[in-house]
């Protein structure tokens, strides 16, 4: 799949959280794109092939609220807090500004934009609480 952030995906070595963003566009445009059933997914404990053929050209329709959804889910917080006006919030690459978003370091931490919690595998912390922020 051709999408910027799973090109983007394919050059850093991945955080936790950003793998998490890859199985979740993999899966939802998998299921999108691939309804004839041709293409297998097996998944695993640890791990999800896809068997496909050549490559082709992404033919499903990706709905962006529908997405935010999904990851909503696996990073395990309200849909609110990673979606508005049409945005969905990734952690692989930056739409506004066409750049990726490498990270050196298992130990940061991935913020919601529109909450107040990490997004997994800190989504049941409060962000202002760490940084030291506090309570208007």
């Amino acid at each position: 799949m051709r999408q910027p952030h799973l090109v983007a995906a394919r050059e850093m070595k991945l955080h936790p959280t950003q793998f998490r963003e890859v199985y979740g566009r993999i899966n939802y445009m998998t299921k999108a794109c691939w309804t004839d059933r041709t293409h297998p997914i097996v998944e695993g404990k640890d791990v999800i092939t896809v068997l496909a053929g050549p490559w082709a050209e992404f033919s499903g329709s990706f709905v962006v609220d529908e997405f935010a959804q999904v990851m909503a889910s696996l990073w395990e917080v309200p849909f609110e807090a990673i979606y508005r006006d049409g945005y969905s919030y990734s952690t692989l690459y930056d739409t506004d500004i066409k750049r990726s978003n490498p990270v050196y370091s298992h130990d940061v931490i991935f913020t919601a934009p529109h909450g107040d919690t990490g997004l997994w595998p800190a989504h049941q912390m409060d962000v202002r609480e760490r940084y030291g922020e506090q309570e208007e």
